[in-house]
This record gives structure tokens, sequence and C-alpha cells, in this order.
């Protein structure tokens, strides 16, 4: 059996590692395949040396999680580069290259399914965001201010003008997902919505209202790129930020393997 610790970043058609895609996350080690065909998984080793300044799991800072993060997104964007690849996330080790061969054989007909529907689609983040000039509310309905409790009238009045105000708000919010969905949608196979849980670092004055991956094939990118560009001129005029990055990888439209649940597998 073959001796050491594997990260695996992907699953790629077999065939040859990409031009330039370089070192693994352990600098030492190369990337390499491990062939099954007609898939390949995409890993390198990861050396003792390496695991005693960068430990699994714990121990580890921001700046090593996002360097780490980093180092593996960039090599499955270049991999992606040209051929379908179906990314791994969380991050997989295995104790041993059996183990990956494995894993592989038991999930190939799913990973080789993806491919006939993915193909070389890639995914697209849009991000729509609410500028603090957006909300424009009278001010707090209090009952008491500088120790007098206010006219029940003007505090009915407050209230309900920033009831109102909230409900104009949302309106507008919900209209506006609306017409991003309705615009890109045309230019796009499939879409999906992104948890907004993980807030961006460092945090941002902008509130996150909206998060949806798109993907979008090589032939339909122009006119997605001109629909999103044109509905950031709309959106902001009305106090509305919108972003988008890519192309990525098909992060959040691969079927879960359940390659965590594996023995032999260990979670970065």
């Amino acid at each position: 059996m073959s001796e050491g610790l594997y990260c695996q970043y992907a699953y790629l058609p077999a065939g040859q590692l990409p031009h330039g895609i370089g070192q693994g996350i352990d600098p030492q080690y190369p990337l390499e395949l491990v062939l099954d065909d007609p898939i390949a998984a995409l890993v390198s080793r990861l050396g003792a040396k390496w695991l005693q300044t960068v430990p699994l799991r714990q121990g580890r800072n921001l700046a090593q999680l996002k360097m780490l993060s980093d180092r593996c997104d960039e090599i499955i964007r270049t991999a992606a580069i040209g051929q379908p690849v179906f990314p791994l996330r969380p991050r997989i080790g295995f104790r041993s290259l059996e183990a990956v061969r494995a894993a592989m054989a038991r999930y190939k007909p799913v990973i080789v399914d993806f491919f006939n529907e993915v193909g070389r689609r890639r995914e697209w983040l849009v991000e729509l965001y609410r500028t603090p000039a957006a909300v424009q509310l009278t001010p707090a309905a209090v009952r008491h201010q500088n120790g007098l409790r206010q006219p029940k009238v003007e505090y009915r009045l407050r209230k309900t003008a920033n009831l109102e105000a909230h409900r104009r708000i949302q309106s507008e919010l919900h209209q506006a997902v609306e017409l991003v969905e309705s615009c890109l949608l045309r230019y796009s196979a499939r879409h999906c919505h992104v948890s907004q849980a993980a807030q961006v670092f460092p945090p941002r004055k902008e509130e996150l209202v909206y998060s949806s991956s798109f993907l979008v094939s090589s032939s339909a990118i122009v006119g997605w790129l001109e629909a999103v560009t044109g509905l950031r001129r709309e959106l902001a005029a009305k106090g509305l930020l919108l972003e988008w990055s890519g192309p990525w990888p098909p992060y959040h439209f691969c079927p879960e393997l359940g390659l965590t649940k594996n023995p032999y597998a260990i979670l970065f």
C-alpha cells in the first residue's frame, strides 16, 4: 500500500495534466492524476514537514485557512481551463492512493453523468448589496425621548411611516431580485441560491441581500456579461450594488458524493 497523505482537489476527464498547473498545496510535491478511465482524480502528496507547519483542522489561523483555500481554488480553476471539472468541497485528504482509487471507482457513474450534463459550463457568482442610502426611514418611533413621554399621535404616525417604508423597501428588493433572475436566466443553463451565512471578510458597510450562482456556457457568456452590466447600471439608481465574479468551477452544482463518510478520508 502506498504511504503518505494525499490531498484531492477535483475529478477530471482522464487525460494529461493541464499545462502550467504547478505544485500542490505542499510545494514539495507536484500534482498528479490517478486514472480510472474515463475519469481521473487530481491529487498531490502532503509531506510530514508541511503537516507540522500547517496542521489539519485544528490549530490554524484565518491567514492559513485563506492561504490553503486560495491555492486550492487556483489549482481547480487552472485544471478547469478547456475541460470539465468536478471540484471537491470541503477539502478532502486520503491516507493512501488506494483509498483515492476506491472512492473514485465507487462514484464514477455519478461523476461521468455530471460531466455529460454540465460539460464545460462555468459558474458565475452574483451578489446584490443594499447601500445605506437605499434605506430611508423616518426617525425611530419611541415612546420616550429626553425623559418625556411622546404624544400618542406622533408616536403612531412615526411607527406607521416606518412600517410603510419597510414594506416599500422589501417590495423594491423583491422586484430587483426578480429582475436579476429573469434577465440572467436567459443566458444561463441553471442557477442556485447561495447561502448568505458566510459573509465577506473584512465586513462591508453594504448589506448583502441576495446571492446566487449561474451556470453559463462559453457560447452564452458575452450576452450574460452584457446583461449583468446593464443590470448594474439600472439597480445603482435605486441604491443597490450588483457585483459578480467568475468564471468559477461549478462548485454549487456538483452532486453530493458522501466522500466525508469515507473511513480513509480526512477533512481540511
